[in-house]
């Protein structure tokens, strides 16, 4: 079976992108090296017809490395080397930012698909397991 492709934006910095199981909800990560251009998570709601963006306005020179979605699309998170975890639990409407570990330069996650369960590792020698007590 042939898959169709189509071009959505070829000007930005496409750093990470993730998608639910079904395919509704999509976001990712827009990095640009100069400030005056967006950087942050853009996010889809109908398969990525359209984007919606950037919900989390993220400040040069940090970058967002990494970004993954749970099954329903529900639960996202969002690592950014050189500065936390960006999380939302609304379907990527809204997001909140982890300062537990914001020194931290995370450089790659994982999560489950259930969104309970979250692996983060870091260029500074740190793995760490965040479990979702919601």
């Amino acid at each position: 079976e042939l898959l169709e492709f189509s071009i959505i934006n070829i000007a930005w910095a496409w750093s990470s992108i993730a998608i639910s199981a079904s395919g509704q909800y999509q976001s990712a990560c827009i990095n640009n090296n100069d400030t005056t251009q967006l950087i942050g998570i853009y996010t889809s709601n109908d398969y990525g017809n359209s984007w919606i963006g950037p919900s989390t306005p993220i400040i040069y020179p940090y970058l967002l490395v990494s970004i993954k979605i749970s099954a329903s699309g529900q639960y996202q998170s969002a690592c950014i080397y050189g500065g936390g975890i960006y999380n939302s639990t609304n379907y990527g409407q809204t997001w909140t930012i982890s300062t537990s570990f914001i020194a931290a330069s995370f450089s790659s996650m994982t999560i489950s698909g259930s969104g309970q369960f979250a692996f983060c590792g870091s260029v500074s020698s740190i793995l760490l397991q965040c479990i979702a007590t919601n």
